[in-house]
């Protein structure tokens, strides 16, 4: 009610006396009094503010988690005081914006401290906090069983806990794993096992998993070895004795056999050797030395009973001198010194690797420590001689000097063999043996007997090995064989003494005839031997029947060879027939035959006799075609062998020459030449008769023809073709004229002819230069002229085809105008129109291909590129000259910071300032255009107004934002109505009224 504007009079401590709301007061008691605009008062109008009995108080517990990361906590909170109802807001320190509970006792909780805000009805607040511990995370300590190896092949081996890639429970009873658990107790007790990918061993890793009613879990591994230490069993096939032709694989001699505990059946390797031995590097020492044992087996029944040689390979730095070697056989324990005896100084200082081949080659040198050895391989005979080791030697019994003491008395070479070895003294350095290898020998009677030491291998998966010796005897027991025979061979002769000496060797045996080939088993052709024997028979021809015989290396004779000689006279006689008669021109002057003319006559063999015989061939006589007479003389001797002596006899009358000119091809016509003899005629026989000079325009055959001027039966002729062709018409083809491209193009001339025909280019219209590639790839023009060519005949056109080739420039490309760039004004039909000089100018779309733009222009807001080609009405330019519009977008006016309105507060500096966002602020005194302010303030009472315009660094807004700053002046102080000062009139209600003018009053 009453009339606004109204005025406010509070009473009561802490009070804003004239504001019409109150906040932030204590409770007690408050009265206001309100006044309106026509100062009528209301009564003073009381106002209680109460409080609770008691302020407002929390406090929680929280209870621990069993186990840890649980979310399964409860906390009780108890609250006391404020005004009922309460509303709960709780949240978990470290997020103080989540709220996770709104209940008085939350539950579901994990581990952590919880905070509660507390607010009663009256929107009073209180805090308390509570904390639930985390439970059990403690992982049990677990130790596993110590690790252990066996014998097996596989998982299965493993007895007690068996193997297991899945979690096996044995909870009721882990004996020997150890566990330790501070928690809430073990929950169950598991092992699994995994293999390595390696198999020998094969290493199971056990692990044992332990885990606690809190689900925390430990762990610890076992290590379990399966390891397969058992050799394969191995069979070996039996010795065999063979010929040296025989097939000696084991498809043939038996293959060895193997079984492994393990890998079930094995297939065993072999290698062939010669020898029996072994290769162990071992340390050589000054104390006991060393034994290296070895066995000779398979030998027993085969006839071998004695050493081929002996190799050994050994190392010394110390001195060659300081070494001995001694091998000793199973023949009641004789021994023999290989290397020795012990020296020093010289030649035993001598250090290296040295591999001897002992043997008891007379030609080989013996071995002695102090003479100069070569490191490496030699030949040589054992030392033989004595050694202060003897009597000290497990087995060895007694020494002797070759390899034939050492056998003598064995029926068999097997038996367990050794070589000891020893240093003279203890001193630095080293003495190695390496490797040593006996070779049997076979009988002496024949060289070619072998023997093979087959040694058998068998290794399982696990480098477990076994190995075996089957022995190999070759022996040779067939006779060469030859295949074919000898030729019979027929020489000229008259007695036994022209044959031929018996051949001694194989090779010439063979190189008697092609047919015979001679070959055997096992010895090489050059070892054979050949022998023969000779009987003769016969005269005319003598027969001499020569039989040979062949023997191998080991006395095997081949069957009888013949070869059957003939010697026989095949000599023709001699003699010299009568001169040859070649001036005669009539038959009939021929002279009668007479044997008489024979001279010279003679025979190598036997007296010869003459008879005679003629013959003709029946010619005409005439020149190149003479009458012959073939006069025969034959000498013949005992034996039938005869020699015809000729004598002829020829009758020719003068020669009849003409001309024979060579086939003629022309093109279009030919005349005929001069003759130097005959004439030309049109055919045969001298008819039709044709002048010289003749000219020839078809295919024709023209014949030259004489007689003789002696003989009118004796004529010549020769014939020629005469071949016209055709003169081919001149190519057809098109100028060509194109621009410029970019790279220069190349034009090539083209002209086209009928099929068989082909076009040669030149420079000229007539004569000229041949030119291989018409061709222009440069500015200008050229012409080439075109000439056919008949390809069967070379026939060429009588003209040329003028062919022009042009390129013409391209122009250069257009000078843009310029790009454009340009800010919105507001306007939707801004427009922008791209421009360029330079020629005829047409716009595109593209820098290449593209659509021609009639209308190259950007309206409104955006940006685009057009491409400018030139042209000269002939050609484009290569390139386009790109040029682009853009119209940029003007940003939004500013947003206001609002106008300001104050009292002033009677400073004449007080300020207020224009504020506005959006952009970069420029401030201006109008609306549009006007002067820039630096700073747009209001300064003392007054009013100003600004304008803010917003920039994007590009482009400005379209429009401004108003801001207004006004300050207001101040009222004046009221004017007193006056002090009121009087005595009371002893009434209760009695009343003064403070009175005072000048705008609205408020108390």
């Amino acid at each position: 009610g009453g009339t606004g504007v109204y005025s406010y009079a509070w009473t009561g401590s802490g009070v804003s006396a004239t504001s019409e709301d109150q906040s932030g007061l204590a409770a007690g008691s408050y009265s206001v009094i309100v006044t309106d605009a026509n100062g009528c008062s209301t009564a003073s109008l009381p106002v209680t503010i109460t409080q609770p009995s008691a302020a407002l108080s929390a406090s929680a517990t929280g209870e621990s988690l069993i186990c840890s990361g649980d979310a399964d906590g409860n906390i009780t909170l108890t609250v006391q005081g404020g005004t009922p109802t309460y509303t709960y807001s709780w949240k978990k320190t470290g997020d103080n914006v989540t709220v996770v509970s709104t209940a008085q006792n939350p539950s579901g909780l994990s581990a952590g401290t919880y905070n509660v805000l507390v607010t009663d009805s009256n929107g009073c607040t209180t805090t308390a906090s509570a904390t639930i511990v985390d439970g059990d995370g403690t992982d049990p300590v677990v130790t596993a069983p110590a690790d252990y190896s066996l014998e097996g092949c596989d998982t299965s081996a493993i007895v007690g806990r068996v193997y297991s890639e899945t979690l096996v429970d044995i909870t009721s009873s882990y004996t020997g794993v150890g566990v330790v658990e501070t928690g809430t107790g073990i929950a169950s007790v598991k092992y699994s096992d995994s293999k390595s990918e390696t198999t020998c061993p094969i290493v199971v890793t056990r692990t044992f998993t332990v885990t606690d009613n809190c689900g925390n879990i430990g762990t610890a591994t076992q290590k379990i070895s399966i390891v397969d230490t058992t050799a394969p069993v191995l069979t070996i096939p039996a010795n065999a004795g063979i010929e040296c032709t025989a097939d000696i694989t084991p498809g043939s001699l038996g293959m060895a056999t193997a079984t492994d505990n393990c890998d079930g059946d094995l297939t065993p390797t072999f290698t062939d050797g010669d020898c029996f031995g072994l290769e162990n590097k071992k340390e050589v020492n000054a104390g006991q030395g060393i034994y290296q044992h070895f066995t000779i087996s398979g030998m027993a029944g085969l006839g071998v009973n004695s050493i081929k040689d002996f190799t050994l390979t050994f190392e010394t730095n110390q001195g060659i001198g300081r070494t001995e070697f001694i091998l000793v056989s199973p023949n009641n324990g004789k021994g023999i010194v290989l290397v020795g005896t012990y020296c020093t100084g010289g030649n035993c200082e001598d250090n290296g690797t040295y591999s001897p081949t002992f043997s008891d080659n007379t030609g080989d040198p013996i071995w002695v420590n102090g003479i100069s050895i070569g490191v490496g391989a030699g030949n040589f005979r054992p030392n033989g001689g004595p050694s202060p080791n003897l009597g000290s030697v497990n087995g060895l019994t007694s020494l002797v000097s070759s390899f034939e003491e050492l056998t003598n008395g064995m029926t068999s070479l097997d038996g367990d063999w050794f070589v000891y070895a020893k240093k003279q003294v203890y001193e630095n350095g080293n003495v190695r043996f390496i490797s040593s290898c006996l070779t049997p020998a076979l009988g002496e009677s024949c060289a070619k007997n072998n023997i093979i030491i087959r040694e058998w291998t068998v290794t399982d998966n696990c480098k477990n090995t076994s190995t075996g010796n089957q022995v190999i005897v070759i022996s040779d027991t067939t006779a060469p064989v030859a295949s074919g025979s000898i030729t019979d061979t027929i020489i000229e002769g008259c007695t036994v003494e022209d044959a031929p000496d018996a051949v001694k060797t194989v090779a010439e045996l063979e190189a008697l005839t092609e047919g015979l080939s001679i070959s055997d088993n096992c010895s090489d052709k050059a070892d054979l031997k050949v022998s023969s024997s000779d009987e003769v028979s016969g005269t005319c021809p003598i027969v001499i029947t020569r039989t040979y015989k062949v023997t191998d290396e080991c006395a095997n004779e081949s069957l009888d060879i013949i070869h059957t000689i003939k010697i026989n006279d095949t000599t023709d006689p001699t003699g010299t027939a009568p001169a040859d008669i070649a001036d005669l021109k009539d038959i009939a002057n021929i002279p009668a035959a007479d044997i008489e003319a024979v001279t010279d006559e003679a025979d190598n063999c036997s007296a010869v006799t003459v008879t005679v015989n003629d013959t003709n061939n029946e010619g005409s006589g005439c020149s190149g075609d003479p009458y012959i007479v073939t006069r025969t003389y034959t000498l013949t001797d005992a034996c039938g062998n005869d020699i015809d002596l000729v004598q002829t006899i020829t009758v020719e009358a003068d020669l009849v020459t003409v001309d024979a000119p060579e086939d003629v091809t022309e093109c279009d016509s030919y005349m005929l030449l001069e003759l130097i003899n005959g004439a030309y005629f049109g055919a045969t026989g001298g008819v039709n008769p044709i002048p010289v000079g003749t000219v020839i325009t078809e295919t024709t055959t023209i014949y030259v023809y004489a007689v003789s001027a002696d003989n009118a039966n004796c004529t010549a002729e020769n014939s020629f073709l005469v071949t016209i062709n055709a003169l081919p018409v001149a190519p057809t083809g098109e100028d060509q004229t194109v621009c410029e491209e970019s790279p220069i193009q190349t034009l090539t001339a083209t002209a086209t002819v009928p099929e068989g025909f082909s076009v040669v280019w030149y420079d000229a219209a007539i004569d000229g230069n041949v030119v291989e590639s018409p061709t222009l790839s440069s500015f200008g023009s050229v012409t080439y002229y075109a000439e056919s060519v008949n390809d069967a005949t070379t026939c060429v056109s009588n003209s040329r085809t003028a062919i022009t080739l042009t390129i013409n420039p391209a122009p250069v490309a257009p000078t843009s105008g310029g790009d454009q760039t340009v800010c919105y004004n507001g306007l939707q039909t801004q427009t922008l129109t791209a421009t360029a000089t330079g020629g005829i100018i047409t716009w595109y779309d593209a820098a290449i291909g593209g659509n021609v733009v009639t209308s190259p222009t950007q309206v409104g807001v955006g940006s685009v590129t057009y491409y400018a080609e030139s042209s000269n009405e002939t050609c484009s330019s290569l390139t386009r000259t790109a040029v682009t519009l853009t119209i940029n977008p003007a940003p939004v006016a500013p947003t206001s910071g609002g106008n300001q309105t104050v009292c002033s507060n009677g400073s004449s500096t007080q300020t207020l300032t224009a504020t506005a966002t959006g952009g970069t602020i420029s401030w201006f005194d109008a609306q549009i255009g006007g002067n820039m302010v630096i700073s747009p303030t209001q300064v003392g009472v007054g009013t100003s107004t600004y304008y803010a315009q917003s920039s994007n660094g590009t482009c400005s807004s379209l429009t401004r934002t108003a801001v207004t700053l006004t300050i207001n002046p101040a009222p004046v102080a009221p004017i007193s109505g006056g002090d009121q000062t009087v005595c009371t009139d002893g009434s209760s209600t009695q009343t003064l009224t403070a009175t005072a003018t000048g705008g609205i009053i408020t108390w």
